[in-house]
């Protein structure tokens, strides 16, 4: 009778120390998917230069340079006590449908008190406004941003780069689409004050 006890005792000890195991491998791999995930989120986004093309989603950006002045791109003049901040870049729509997406690929991270909010875009190849980007075709385009001329600006702006995934159907609209905007890149660029009008950019 107490031979038997004891291997039900060493069964019990033994089962226990299997289970005990098992939860720790289980919480060491929850642990360091955790730890993965954390730090993918919080890694800052690669540094971009100007001229390097960036793959964002939707787009490839290659970022030429900033400005600052009181001319906008079609040649007119900014609204009265406002001025312009310009961002000249290349972009190429690598999907395979037109898209008005871009005003949302670059995004001025520096504050400004009373710049727009989002940017208005040019397409600099006939100074008009770009309503729509046609597929696998590259174009040079300014994103502008008024601000008023009370307002100071700083010698230099960061702009992030975003992109998005293509989703074929997405949980909250039930269709497809691009979503998940994520920063794929960030740039600071000295700004050059009055210059050269983003119209007169040689392209």
């Amino acid at each position: 009778m107490t031979e038997a006890r004891d291997r039900l005792s060493r069964l019990r000890t033994k089962l226990v120390t299997r289970i005990v195991a098992g939860i720790g491998g289980f919480a060491a791999v929850a642990l360091s998917l955790g730890m993965t995930v954390y730090d993918a989120r919080t890694k800052p986004p690669p540094q971009v230069v100007t001229g390097q093309p960036v793959e964002a989603g939707q787009w490839t950006i290659e970022i030429s340079g900033v400005e600052a002045g009181t001319s906008l791109p079609d040649g007119r003049r900014a609204a009265a006590g406002r001025g312009a901040v310009i961002l000249t870049a290349k972009l190429t729509n690598r999907t395979g449908a037109s898209s008005s997406d871009y005003a949302q690929a670059i995004k001025l991270e520096t504050a400004v008190q009373g710049i727009d909010d989002r940017p208005t875009t040019y397409l600099l190849r006939d100074k008009s406004y770009l309503r729509q980007l046609q597929p696998l075709l590259t174009e040079r385009v300014a994103y502008v941003w008024t601000y008023p001329l009370a307002s100071t600006l700083p010698p230099k702006l960061q702009f992030n780069l975003v992109s998005r995934k293509f989703k074929a159907r997405d949980n909250l609209y039930a269709a497809s689409g691009w979503f998940n905007p994520s920063v794929v890149g960030e740039i600071e660029l000295p700004l050059i004050a009055g210059v050269t009008p983003a119209s007169q950019v040689v392209q």
